[in-house]
């Protein structure tokens, strides 16, 4: 995962002249219902966005947000990002893996479909 981070940062740093603007959207969950609780999504997310806001981004962060503010937040971000801006989002929390396709579980999920498994 670090290694990840690592590329995109290194590709953004490599490209500042060309961004009209530098934005991100920063997620980071700790809190569940009905999947085990993680104990550094939120303090993964904080340090993500500090490194993010001394690069230049301007940040948008959630922790533990419900999948109604999630939503509106992840709206608000694609509504803002223009051609030619740098846009980054990252999410720190738990993922599932139903039927071969990938999804973020949102704050205070609950376990609703059989085939859900961590992935």
């Amino acid at each position: 995962m670090l290694r990840l981070v690592a590329v995109l940062i290194s590709g953004v740093l490599s490209v500042p002249e060309l961004a009209e603007q530098r934005v991100a959207l920063v997620i980071g969950n700790d809190s569940y219902s009905n999947v085990p609780v993680l104990q550094k999504a939120a303090a993964d997310a904080r340090t993500m966005t500090a490194s993010l806001s001394k690069l230049g981004f301007d940040v948008e962060t959630g922790v533990n947000v419900s999948r109604t503010e999630t939503n509106r937040r992840l709206q608000d971000f694609l509504n803002h990002i223009e051609p030619g801006d740098v846009a980054l989002f990252y999410f720190a929390g738990h993922g599932v893996e139903i039927a071969g396709s990938n999804y973020l579980l949102r704050s205070t999920s609950r376990r609703r479909h059989p085939a859900m498994r961590s992935a």
